[in-house]
């Protein structure tokens, strides 16, 4: 018996609370009664008289008109409104005002104020701003950490922003369990890695302990190796980060380090020369070391064959280690009580457990451990294998000392796990782990495999749905999440940079002297490539808050992330996050680069006395930047109250010159002079002493004549890095430094091939440096997996059975080189590359100097993106042995475009940049430019600026190319749209380019031509516009000759707003009529043809209409209902009564009756639609004032909210037998009513409602109205904005302040969708008539980009972005058709939605009333 309510209208509301309020820069508090237009306000009641207003014509901005301003997310009331109606009904005067009249709609949606707690904001400025200066946004309702980022209270911030990454460390004995770790890497890794892949995140396993050469134990460093790893996986992962496969073998080996007073106490105890010899010789005392510490020496150091390329040799070496450890041992345990035992002879696995699981702050769910059991292994101790299983001392014989430390550690690392714990037991063979030779044992590996993969994916989806859950659950941003990222990473860049800043007071002082002074231009701070420039620049910026009074400060670090390698990208974010500061439209960022070089200066001046604004940029001369007249965005005169500082070298940049030229005045440059004595001896003291080092005299002396010679932040630091390594009995040739940089960087390299080897250290670092954005520790290792050369120079004596880099080969280089990367996160990957410009020179001028060289490595990560070696795809290799090809699996990650629903950004962005600059640029135009689909999914899965490069790339090889031009055009005007959603590539193509590419000669744009075709079929549902709605070049003007860049701050009322609201027709599917306040003019259209069939003009300040029939219409005119004969253009009557300014509330019953909330609140009048007169009245009680009205579309039912009784309650008339059926009423709870909808059949009726006192979200109540019960109560994470309700779709559809919007089933209650793409809260939902799709829109206009739904399949059909706001929307009845208004046009705009399979396109040009009368214009006022 549901039916639908209808999706004709939508109604304005308050956004959080049941009394009118206003925030997020829009009038709130209205009932969902109305859908008066979408962008037209109004305060409260006029206070002269309760007569019509006799002031006709069209409001000015300057007039004295009830037509309210939005003003710095205020509602400014005009000068005739005053409070005294509101007071009248309730609502005391400080209350802000509602918006704009409105009546009844057959379906209402309804907004809510954002109810966050507002953020802290800078002080003000030592002096007030004039009075021409606008009010400036107060960002209230934002969380308090988005504030700090914004105004760059860098101090202040807590950057809590992680990757998409889950990250297991694996800790287990080399040989004891490499079998179970082979197979797992091979049949099991993979998959969760795919599922992983498919959810959006990136599971990574680090195991030191797989593919170990004896090389690797050299130097006895792999425990730091291994600790290191281990920290990174518990701060990165957001899942599990540690996996055990302790067994039965505990695996004691000789400390590295042992302190030196237990060592010297130790030798002291020793009677035996020989056992004080062998320690002489195998442990040097290093003084360097805080305390000094006795370092075991390495291997290779004492048995010179270790590393001999002779298996046999090499292995008898090894045997003669393995003797030298043994006896060590066996001292250490004779010499030592247990406490020294306990203390300095742990195993490597132990101290992974102690500083893993065991560790205070680590959770029991984030460990796995996976254990093999030998049952009866104690029984054959004379097999020659039981050694890699269990500890043996002696001829074979159990070591009973090692495994009671064991199984202490077995029971501290039991008592630590919740559920990731596997334990097989097993029959002992000669073999150990024997499958291919014993059924039980391949048995066993199954069940390893099947059951670890079981435990695993569950832990893995937990901890993905926990960090879901967290993000749904945290407070709104309420600013866009791509700013979000960025700013988070450039402020934690900043913090880190200025956690170890040493000295510069004097260069602070001159930065802070600038910024206190009146210069007008800019401040470039300059010098020589490494003298500390970006650690200068975020020293100032943490300083600028304190520095500048009441000042924001926009720091970008060029190079730190991704936004920041193209000027295009890093102008848009700068553009964005002034324009949240200063209360412009975020899109301003989003206008190419040639007109955000006119926009940033136009963003600038808008900054106040009150809050001044600084931007900071450093490392200028590292953009990307194909032209030096690209400088020309920096401004040669910076408009009052703000300042501007860049940094750049000035021996490299080449553009330094220009900006000499330009810049004139010599005190717009500020040189960084070189550390002074005693600067490098403070900078040298704190990184040894954070690292627990010192040096002797003599190696003081050496560390201080070469950084006196070359006093560089960064020269001191290579220098002061390589000093760490030295131990004081180092001799003099072993602690050399070099004279300068490029010198320092050369001999760290070298040092580099001659530990890891040279064909692993060049083929690292090329893939590292050419990488476009970097590279994840998996991708690294990924590729280091396909790279045969590399894997046969570290396997040369032995290859193991899966063709893999082992991850010590990255690790070891990684830790080396640790202090010189950073780290940045795009789309969700933790990406690692060089931090300064100057390791990416030394590396290309070393390995990639030729262009051939370069374009081999560009093909080579080309390949790997293009997933050539993924899933089943084996890579040919050279046995060893035989020396012939063979093809192995590389276990590399797949590379699809998509995995599944998720996008590979990855993908996405590296490999077009690759095939480019791997010389195969015919490839990459056919592939990644004029591919239509591809570039579809790069639009949807990585970002429009990502594109822009692409095509910029394409426009270095053909810079004349016509097409190329024309597409760089069409994608930077269409850059914010393509932003909000890639889905528009169609519609936007073909509304900028139709008229040109008529108009052009038809072989002068043959590719866009072709994709231009495809909008009427396109392969994605897109939207067809009828007519011109979009800019189609860079300087069109709209109709009042304003440029496109000239656009009115949200917030301010706008004169050019013509038509503000739009409402259907019953049963007609071709008209729909159209409201101007403005104009006062009410218009029918016929939508399809986009014509006026009607128009009524010299109406008095129309603003909201409710269809009676098919041509009568109740128009609400101020605060007067007015009935218009739309077909004949007549006045009919004006009914008895004024409207409540605040709350001009009404309905339709029927034909003959309307049904409005009376002036004074109290009252609900059923008045005569042909007389005018009252006919019957509903009274609540005495002093009980209403605050809503809701009348469903066949009349029977009419709902109100009483804003008196506390808790509120909901009220229910039945309209034909004139009578109030239900007070429904919930203790300790409120309806907010101002987000209500009920059904067209009256059945139902949808409240947003909250607990009293309680800061918890609100949620969402359907009661039946047929039974007077409640229905349905859903709890949504995040507070409603909006609702409505389809009986006949079966469904009600919320709008959350966390930008989804949700789909519930009206019969079963169960949550059918969630809704994803707006990037603000909207609060507008129109429903089709049939209630299976819906159209939302953002009246705020923070999200300007309407969307269509089809809530049936839970799916976003088509989406529109124009170039200006939109001032009203609509929906037709079957859902098919979008009708918009848009600021600035007198026109409506229709948008046909289309699909591969639509059929060619037929206009319904149905007649609207009489023929005769068809596009006459009906003057009112005569």
């Amino acid at each position: 018996m549901g039916s639908s309510c209808s999706s004709a209208q939508a109604v304005n509301g308050g956004r959080g609370d049941s009394k009118p309020c206003q925030k997020s820069g829009k009038v709130i508090g209205q009932s969902s009664q109305s859908d008066m237009g979408n962008r037209q306000s109004q305060t409260s009641d006029d206070k002269e008289s309760k007569k019509p207003r006799k002031d006709k014509g069209r409001p000015s901005a300057t007039s004295s008109s009830s037509v309210a301003v939005h003003v710095e997310d205020k509602l400014i009331p005009s000068p005739s409104s005053s409070p005294s109606e509101a007071n009248t009904a309730g609502q005391t005067s400080t209350q802000s005002s509602p918006p704009p009249p409105h009546s009844t709609p057959p379906t209402s949606t309804v907004t809510s104020s954002k109810t966050a707690s507002p953020a802290p904001v800078p002080a003000p400025g030592p002096t007030k701003s004039g009075p021409s200066e606008p009010p400036l946004p107060k960002l209230e309702g934002f969380r308090a950490d988005v504030t700090q980022l914004l105004f760059g209270d860098v101090t202040s911030v807590n950057c809590s922003l992680k990757s998409n990454t889950i990250r297991i460390f694996v800790s287990a004995c080399q040989a004891d369990s490499e079998l179970e770790r082979s197979v797992l890497m091979e049949r099991v890794f993979p998959k969760l890695q795919r599922h992983c892949s498919e959810h959006g995140y990136e599971l990574q396993f680090v195991d030191l302990h797989w593919g170990q050469r004896s090389e690797d134990l050299d130097d006895h460093s792999l425990i730091e190796c291994c600790l290191y790893e281990l920290k990174e996986c518990k701060k990165k992962s957001v899942g599990p980060n540690f996996m055990s496969f302790l067994n039965q073998k505990y695996n004691c080996q000789c400390p590295p380090h042992i302190p030196a007073s237990a060592f010297e106490k130790l030798q002291n105890s020793l009677t035996e020369g020989d056992d004080k010899q062998l320690l002489d010789e195998w442990y040097r005392r290093d003084d360097n070391a805080i305390p000094p510490v006795y370092v075991l020496q390495p291997v290779s150091g004492q048995i010179k064959k270790y590393k001999d390329t002779n298996k046999d040799v090499r292995l008898k070496a090894e045997r003669e280690w393995s003797d030298v450890q043994e006896a060590i041992k066996k001292i250490l345990v004779n010499g030592w009580g247990k406490e020294e035992q306990d203390r300095y002879m742990c195993s490597v696995m132990e101290m992974e457990i102690e500083n893993g699981p065991l560790a205070s702050e680590s959770s029991n769910d984030g460990t796995v451990w996976i254990r093999r059991v030998f049952r009866d292994i104690e029984s054959h101790t004379n097999d020659s294998s039981i050694r890699f299983y269990i500890d043996t001392v002696g001829e074979n014989e159990i070591d009973k000392n090692m495994q009671e430390r064991l199984n202490q550690l077995k029971n501290r690392l039991g008592s630590k796990i919740s559920e990731g714990n596997l334990k097989f037991e097993v029959s002992w063979s000669e073999n150990g782990v024997d499958p291919e030779g014993i059924s039980e044992h391949a048995q066993y590996i199954e069940n390893l495999c099947s059951q670890s993969e079981a435990m695993l994916q569950p832990l893995i989806d937990k901890a993905i749905c926990d960090v879901q859950t967290q993000q749904d659950e945290s407070p709104v941003i309420r600013i866009h999440e791509r700013l979000y990222n960025e700013l988070q990473q450039h402020t934690r860049y900043c913090q880190e940079l200025c956690q170890t800043f040493q000295g510069r007071q004097e260069l602070l002082g001159k930065i802070d002297a600038y910024l206190g002074s009146n210069s007008q231009h800019p401040l470039i701070i300059h010098g020589p490539m490494g003298c500390g420039k970006t650690a200068l620049m975020a020293k100032a910026a943490a300083r600028c808050c304190q520095t500048l009074a009441g000042s924001v400060c926009v720091v970008r670090f060029v190079g730190a992330t991704s936004e920041t390698y193209a000027l295009g990208q890093l102008l848009r974010s700068i553009c964005e996050q002034i324009a949240y500061l200063y209360g412009d439209h975020i899109s301003v960022g989003s206008k190419g680069i040639e007109r955000m070089k006119k926009q940033l200066l136009n963003l600038l001046k808008k900054a106040q006395q009150k809050r001044p604004l600084v931007v900071m940029i450093d490392g200028i001369d590292e953009l990307k930047l194909t032209d030096h007249t690209e400088l020309e965005w920096i401004p040669k005169s910076l408009p009052a109250h703000v300042k501007m500082i860049l940094s750049t070298s000035s021996d490299t940049f080449p553009g330094f010159s220009s900006l000499k030229s330009v810049l004139k005045d010599p005190a717009a440059f500020l040189e960084v002079p070189k550390l002074s004595t005693k600067e490098i001896h403070a900078m040298c003291e704190d990184m040894l002493k954070s690292h627990g080092r010192s040096l002797s005299t003599g190696q003081q002396k050496a560390l201080q004549e070469a950084t006196n010679q070359c006093p560089l932040p960064l020269f001191v630091q290579l220098a002061t890095h390589t000093a760490l390594r030295w131990r004081s009995y180092n001799i003099s040739n072993e602690t050399v430094l070099d004279k300068n940089i490029k010198e320092q960087i050369a001999s760290l390299l070298v040092n580099l091939e001659k530990k890891f080897g040279a064909k692993t250290v060049k083929n690292v670092l090329s893939y590292l440096t050419l990488a476009k954005h970097g590279l994840s520790d998996a991708e690294m290792l990924d590729l280091l997996s396909c790279d045969d050369a590399l894997l046969d120079e570290y396997f040369v004596h032995r290859r193991p059975s899966i063709r893999r880099a082992p991850a010590t080969v990255w690790t070891q280089i990684k830790m080396e080189l640790a202090p010189f990367f950073i780290e940045h996160i795009v789309h969700g990957r933790s990406l690692r590359t060089w931090s300064h410009r100057a390791f990416r020179d030394a590396v290309s001028e070393k390995y990639l100097s030729s262009k051939n060289s370069r374009a081999k490595v560009h093909k080579f990560l080309a390949s790997y993106f293009h997933g050539h070696w993924a899933g089943d795809k084996k890579k040919p290799c050279m046995s060893n042995e035989e020396g012939i090809e063979v093809l192995m699996d590389r276990h590399v990650q797949l590379q699809p475009v998509k995995f599944n629903s998720i996008y590979n950004s990855r993908k996405l962005n590296e490999l077009p940049y690759h095939v480019f600059h791997s010389g195969e640029q015919q490839t990459f135009l056919a592939d990644h430019v004029w591919n239509v689909s591809w570039l579809c999914h790069k639009l949807e899965g990585s970002d429009i600026g990502e594109l822009l490069n692409d095509v910029a790339l394409a426009r270095t090889a053909d810079p004349q190319n016509a097409d190329l031009d024309m597409l760089q055009q069409v994608l930077q005007l269409s850059s914010y749209a393509l932003y909000c959603d890639g889905n528009q590539l169609f519609l936007q193509f073909h509304a900028r380019l139709k008229n040109a590419l008529q108009e052009a000669d038809a072989n002068k744009y043959p590719k866009l031509t072709q994709i231009s075709k495809l909008i009427e079929n396109p392969p994605r549902p897109n939207f067809l516009p009828a007519g011109d709605c979009l800019l189609e070049k860079v300087n069109q003007v709209y109709e009042d000759g304003d440029e496109e860049e000239e656009v009115i701050p949200p917030g301010k009322r706008n004169p050019k707003a013509f038509l503000n609201g739009l409402y259907r027709i019953k049963g007609d599917n071709c008209h729909m009529v159209s409201v101007s306040t403005i104009e006062g003019e009410v218009k029918v259209w016929n939508f399809e043809t986009q014509k006026e069939v009607r128009t009524l003009k010299g109406i008095d300040q129309p603003m909201d209409i409710r269809m009676i029939d098919d041509y009568r219409a109740v128009v609400l005119c101020y605060r007067e209902l007015k009935i218009y004969n739309l077909d004949t253009g007549t006045f009919e009557t004006t009914l008895k009564g004024i409207m409540n300014l605040q709350m001009p509330y009404y309905g339709i019953q029927d034909n003959e009756h309307v049904v409005a909330l009376a002036r004074n609140r109290m009252y609900v009048n059923i008045i005569n639609v042909s007389s005018g007169e009252v006919e019957s009245t509903f009274k609540v009680g005495e002093d009980r004032f209403l605050n809503s009205l809701l009348v469903s579309e066949n009349g029977e039912r009419c709902v109100c909210g009483d804003a008196t009784q506390k808790p509120s309650p909901l009220l229910v008339w039945d309209l034909n037998a004139r009578k109030l059926i239900n007070d429904f009423r919930i203790t300790q709870h409120e309806f907010l009513t101002n987000m209500s909808a009920i059904s067209k059949d009256g059945n139902y009726v949808v409240s947003v409602i909250k607990e009293l006192n309680d800061p918890a979200p609100n949620f969402v109540i359907v009661y039946d109205l047929q039974s007077g019960q409640l229905f349905k109560k859903w709890k949504p994470v995040s507070s409603t904005c909006c609702v409505a309700v389809s009986s006949e779709g079966e469904c009600v559809v919320n709008g959350c302040e966390d930008n989804t919007i949700l789909v519930w089933n009206l019969t079963s209650g169960a949550l059918k969708h969630t809704l994803r793409g707006h990037t603000h809260p909207v609060d507008r939902i129109y429903m089709s008539e049939e209630g299976h799709r819906c159209l939302t829109f953002d009246t705020t206009q923070k999200d300007r980009t309407v969307r269509l739904w089809d809530l049936q399949q839970g799916v976003c059909l088509a989406s529109f972005t124009p170039d200006v706001p939109i001032t009203c929307c609509q929906i037709n009845a079957d859902g098919t058709i979008v009708v918009i208004g848009l600021e600035g046009h007198k026109n409506i705009v229709t948008l046909r939605l289309r699909t591969s399979d639509s059929g060619p396109i037929s206009v319904n040009d149905s007649i609207y009333g009489d023929p005769s009368r068809y596009g006459e214009v009906f003057d009112m006022k005569k």
